[in-house]
Formats: C-alpha cells, structure tokens, sequence
C-alpha cells in the first residue's frame, strides 16, 4: 500500500514525549519551566530547522514520580498484591492538572510548527512498573481513563490532535482496543532502534511486537499505527538508509534529560539538538524535495486514504 504524499519517496516524522507543566524543582522539567529550561532546546531545533513540525505528546495530568520504585519492599509482597501498592509516592491527582496551567496552555501554543496530542493521562501506575500506566486494566477502565485525559486537554484551551502515544510505550491488547473504539486517528507504540532497515520489517523491541517498522498500518476502525525508529543513539547511516529504503524515519525525543535522577539517553539537550539539526540539514541536502516531512496526523490520514 502506499501511504506517502504524490511525488514523496520517503517520510520523517519528529515527536516529542512527555509535555507537562511540571518544573525541574519537582524533580523533572518537562516543560514548565519555559524558554529559561527545556523548552529552549525544542525553540532552537524548530528555529534551525524552519520546515520540521513536531508533535508534542501531553500528560493532562501526571503524577509520575520517576522510573525506579523508592518502595523496595513492594517486590517482597505476593503478585496479586504488587499491582495495588505504589511502588513510589504517588503526586496528588490534580496537583499539575492541565487547566489549572493556562499560561503553560499559552505557552505551548506560542511554539510555532508545533502539533498536540494525548500521552496517557497520569503517567503512573501502581507497583513496580510505576511508569507503565496501561498494564491489566480492562478495556472500560481504559476508556474512562482516556475520556478524562480527552476532557482535561479540551478543558484547559489546548488545540490537540486525536493521537495517542502511552507512557513507556506500553500497549496491553484492551488499550488498542480502547483507541479503536473511541475513534482515535493513530497510535505511537512499537519502538525498535535495531532491527535491519527492510520495509517488510516487523518491530521487536518495546510496546506492540510484529507490526511494520518503517511505514505505518492500518490497524482496526481506521486507527492507524506509527512506529518509532530512531533516537539520539541511532547512527546518521540508520537514517540514510531508511530513507534510501523509501521508509519512514520516525525519531523520538523525550522532553526532560534528567527526570528524578535518570538520565534520558533521547532528553532534549545541546548535543541532542546538534546532532538532530546537522542529520535534518544533511538529508535536505542528499535527498532534496523527495523527502515528506510530515506529521502522525498527515500519515494517519494518508494512510487510511490510500487503504479505501
């Protein structure tokens, strides 16, 4: 099937993870802190590259505390009590709820070539995988919890995309389901930096296993799926020849570099942008017009076009 714009022989598409009003003295900045904090880096890697767009995915309303349990002894409880004890010290839902942040709402509308949608609504989850939001919920419990993270983005005034991305990935078969049934136009999940460039490849690494790796796919009730494939720690020779291949480049990058003391190998910093900015320049020049730089939501919707 041929998803791509006419006259285009291959894609890239940029998106950025984890968007909240929460600031660096809470432990991470993933935005609240402005253009004196990360949110710096995300201006300059749109000023350099003037025809990139990058879609943002927003935590309505995190109470993430980090990727490491600080309740060690959560693991010495039995199984089928882990999954209702939280292994770190949850945030106070509604403590960073999302329209309780217009000059954040403002903010991120102020940042040109910018696109919105939905990462979870919480970021946070019970036991030891306190990041994993969706883990053995059913497919309702899903549902309510994307109608409120729907409502808080409505809510608080931020034009977002119906697109969704879940924290760590993580995509259990009730949360595909969820999307599908609630009309959502893409979902972000598989992620695999390794597996050999071929357009028949399928994903092996994080989030959903045995879906296509460098195109999108159409997946059930037009939903449609868009896999990530690069970050900071891929090699430009990766990206040449996934475009050489006629795929997509689909590059991820999270917005904090040190979240509760973890350092993310994709977090937005100098050298991040450096390496991205020269990558996007270079293969402007190789490839010149042939390239779509596009967006989730554009794919979605060339994808299901092309699949009538």
């Amino acid at each position: 099937m041929n998803w791509l714009a006419p006259g285009k022989t291959a894609a890239v598409v940029v998106t950025l993870d984890d968007l909240a009003p929460h600031k660096k003295e809470d432990g991470a900045d993933f935005g609240g802190d402005g253009e004196s904090g990360q949110l710096r880096f995300l201006c300059r890697l749109l000023k350099e590259v003037p025809w990139l767009r990058i879609t943002g995915f927003v935590i309505p309303d995190t109470t993430f505390v980090g990727h490491n349990p600080t309740r060690r002894w959560v693991k010495y409880l039995p199984e089928s009590m882990q999954d209702r004890v939280w292994g770190s010290k949850p945030i106070r839902p509604g403590t960073y709820r999302l329209d309780k942040y217009p000059e954040f709402v403002w903010l991120l509308h102020s940042v040109l070539r910018m696109e919105y949608a939905l990462h979870g609504l919480h970021h946070a989850h019970p036991g030891l995988l306190t990041g994993h939001e969706y883990q053995l919920q059913s497919s309702w419990d899903i549902q309510r919890n994307l109608a409120e993270g729907s409502s808080i983005l409505t809510r608080s005034g931020l034009k977002w995309v119906r697109g969704f991305c879940p924290p760590y990935f993580a995509t259990p078969p009730n949360l595909v389901t969820a999307l599908e049934d609630m009309g959502f136009d893409y979902l972000m999940s598989s992620r695999d930096l390794f597996t050999e460039v071929r357009l028949d490849a399928k994903s092996n690494m994080s989030g959903l296993k045995d879906v296509d790796l460098y195109r999108p796919q159409l997946l059930r009730n037009g939903l449609v799926h868009i896999p990530t494939n690069f970050q900071a720690t891929s090699t430009r020779r990766r990206a040449f020849d996934i475009i050489e291949a006629g795929g997509l480049l689909s590059v991820k990058i999270h917005m904090s570099k040190i979240t509760f003391g973890y350092t993310a190998l994709d977090g937005l910093d100098d050298l991040y942008v450096n390496y991205l900015s020269s990558l996007f320049h270079e293969l402007r020049y190789r490839y010149s017009d042939s390239i779509w730089w596009t967006t989730p939501l554009e794919l979605a919707r060339q994808t299901r076009f092309h699949a009538c």
